[in-house]
């Protein structure tokens, strides 16, 4: 069943609420490093959302050594469902009334004639967007600049929010970098986003594929002049549908999804301008291809040496170049920011788990797995076709250790691969 997360955010709780308040539902009383493991929720931000969610009477904080918290039952939310119903009573009558007054002007008509308008003050660009966001019935595509990012993210965002409610679909395109992370974020608990890797020059508002507004910062040119909006609004239906298409087929489809890219960002693992998302990988062939010959020629244990050097060789590198930040604090940390890089460009989730007790290293990795990954799943290899598979066995030797494959598991219903490794702490050369 999927997990309901993103519709949390209809009850006013964020991303990261929402998915610790699910976690401790399922799995029960946990403690905070347990809750960081399950809920994937990044460990600095664990003790704040608990905070926030025991503010909230979501969340019970156990009086035990170590502490630890339980969920509060779902029934909790229930005042929150009741006030959004409210809410909506009281948003239908207005709209009736309204409608009234609409259809009793007799200038409306003929206002409704002007297909196009030139909107030269900041004030009636930020009304009409405002605008077109709450009368949405079904969707609004956006495409944002850092000035529609910052305005969406703040001023509009309890409207974004109302859309939510009636559930409209709120779908952004942006350029997301360590500048606007946080606006980025913001929106990203109340719409869909999409991540183009080139900074757009002008904000685009679509709305039910019914009206269209183009608006752009202007730079300030005196004192008397400062930077303000402009903007072009149409209710041209035919206009605004081919956008939407040319939106929905040319740019929605085919870029990375905002949640992607985020912990890259985030943690500075790749500079803003290397950031690249959408291509096809075209080594996943080959390195399944090299790993199968390999074995085949030196068998399973020397293949490992072979590729843990080359692995070896590339962290070296990364950290040389300083290109990616992959060499983190700790083993743990480092196949952390794997993960994420193996989601930003291989397109699939692999979630490491690194047992220091049992030194134990077990990796998960699903799909939609391309062909490579599907073949050497098969096949009984221990590690990705990727580039980053390599750059995995890199960072064991790194950190001193040695490893050696338990098992190798795939279940071909679920498109699920599962590795496990025995970590083993190189002898120290006197």
């Amino acid at each position: 069943m999927e997990r309901p997360t993103r519709h949390l955010s209809h009850f006013g709780l964020s991303e990261y609420e929402a998915s610790v308040y699910i976690t401790l539902l399922q799995a029960g009383p946990c403690s905070i490093r347990e809750l960081w493991f399950k809920s994937r929720v990044p460990r600095t931000k664990i003790y704040p959302t608990v905070k926030s969610l025991e503010r909230k009477d979501l969340v019970v904080v156990l009086p035990e050594k170590p502490i630890k918290m339980r969920a509060a039952p779902p029934t909790s939310l229930a005042p929150t469902l009741k006030q959004v119903e409210e809410n909506v009573r009281h948003m239908r009558k207005t709209l009736a009334e309204l409608q009234k007054i609409h259809d009793s002007s007799k200038s409306s008509e003929s206002l409704e004639k002007r297909e196009m308008w030139i909107l030269k003050e900041s004030e009636a660009v930020q009304h009409k967007l405002e605008e077109m966001i709450r009368d949405a019935a079904k969707e609004v595509f956006a495409i944002l600049t850092d000035e529609g990012l910052e305005l969406l993210s703040g001023k509009y965002s309890d409207a974004l929010r109302s859309a939510s409610y009636r559930d409209v679909k709120v779908r952004l395109v942006v350029n997301a970098t360590k500048d606007n992370v946080e606006y980025v974020k913001k929106l990203n608990g109340l719409a869909e986003g999409k991540y183009v890797d080139t900074p757009p020059s002008n904000n685009v508002c679509i709305a039910d594929g019914k009206e269209t507004l183009l608006f752009k910062q202007t730079p300030a040119t005196s004192i008397d002049h400062p930077s303000s909006l402009i903007g072009v609004y149409t209710e041209d239906q035919n206009l605004s549908d081919t956008f939407r298409q040319t939106f929905q087929t040319v740019a929605w489809t085919k870029l990375d999804t905002v949640s992607n890219v985020l912990p890259v960002i985030e943690n500075e693992i790749v500079p803003d301008e290397k950031i690249t998302t959408g291509f096809e990988n075209t080594t996943g062939m080959f390195l399944y291809s090299l790993c199968t010959w390999l074995n085949s020629q030196f068998g399973k244990d020397r293949a490992q040496t072979i590729l843990t050097d080359i692995g070896r060789r590339m962290v070296q590198m990364l950290v040389e170049r300083e290109s990616t930040r992959v060499l983190r604090s700790s083993l743990e940390e480092s196949l952390k920011t794997l993960s994420d890089l193996f989601k930003l460009y291989e397109g699939v989730s692999i979630r490491f788990k690194l047992d220091s007790l049992l030194r134990l290293l077990t990796y998960e990795i699903s799909g939609p797995l391309t062909t490579a990954y599907w073949l050497s799943a098969k096949d009984g290899l221990d590690i990705p076709p990727s580039v980053l598979g390599v750059t995995m066995l890199g960072l064991i030797d790194q950190f001193g250790y040695d490893s050696k494959v338990l098992k190798t598991v795939y279940d071909e219903n679920s498109d699920v691969w599962i590795v496990q490794r025995k970590i083993i702490e190189k002898r120290k050369t006197s």
